[in-house]
């Protein structure tokens, strides 16, 4: 509001060196956007923190906990890529790469031509990117940590270990169910860049770029709640239990 996002840009510009505001006051390249944003989070984690202080004193840092984890983890997160912009930050962007090549080797098994380059700029950068043809029709996108989905794993972590801490279930189980989970929402972030190029390819840039802002979180999302019930139906109708009582029956 008021300019105040320039403000914002000039001091990322003069104190930490990240290119987002040109010599005359104006946005330059896309830190522009992410920059301010960056901010926004960690201020915004501040304020929750404190609110929560204020209203329930200690107690309400361990209440909401994993609300606050999450709040300041994306933010520290989300500064990481605006200080080390084009994957260069590794330790997250280390998941990029593995979702693009799993990605290229299903469009490349339904029949499409694709290409993965990596990495996708001259300059030091860690970004797969992926270019589909099929139809004399191209779509291209470019991979980054949070296009891979590295917020929905940790989402994921984060959910399942409050849903097995109160669940009455053997460390044994936990742990396959945990890995299990874990690369499924793997693959299902992969399913969400395979279906990004799809829309692209089908129904142009705009509709895959509107469906990558908007409908493709709901993947990872719907697919651990659906992970928790099925984990619950079966320790409710103790089917781990019947399977083998049925097998032993048919040996």
């Amino acid at each position: 509001f008021f300019g105040f996002d320039l403000t914002v840009l000039r001091v990322g510009q003069e104190v930490f060196g990240i290119r987002s505001v040109t010599s005359s006051n104006e946005p330059w390249d896309f830190l522009h956007l992410y920059w301010p944003i960056s901010c926004e989070y960690i201020v915004f984690a501040v304020f929750f923190v404190g609110a929560v202080m204020l209203a329930y004193k200690t107690k309400g840092l361990k209440a909401l906990s994993i609300s606050l984890t999450l709040l300041a983890g994306m933010g520290v997160a989300y500064m990481f890529d605006t200080f080390y912009p084009f994957g260069v930050f590794r330790p997250l962007q280390a998941f990029a790469l593995p979702t693009a090549a799993v990605a290229a080797a299903l469009l490349d098994l339904l029949g499409y031509t694709v290409r993965l380059v990596f990495p996708v700029y001259s300059a030091e950068s860690n970004l797969p990117a992926l270019t589909v043809n099929m139809g004399g029709r191209t779509a291209t996108a470019t991979i980054a940590w949070a296009c891979a989905g590295v917020q929905s794993l940790l989402l994921y972590v984060v959910i399942i270990f409050v849903f097995f801490k109160k669940a009455d279930i053997s460390a044994f189980r936990k742990l396959a169910y945990f890995v299990i989970g874990l690369f499924g929402t793997f693959f299902v972030n992969v399913l969400r860049v395979f279906s990004i190029l799809i829309i692209m390819l089908d129904h142009g840039n705009e509709a895959g770029e509107v469906f990558h802002n908007t409908y493709g979180e709901i993947y990872s999302v719907t697919w651990i709640l659906l992970f928790i019930l099925l984990i619950g139906f079966i320790e409710r109708f103790m089917l781990v239990e019947r399977t083998k009582h049925a097998f032993r029956r048919v040996s």
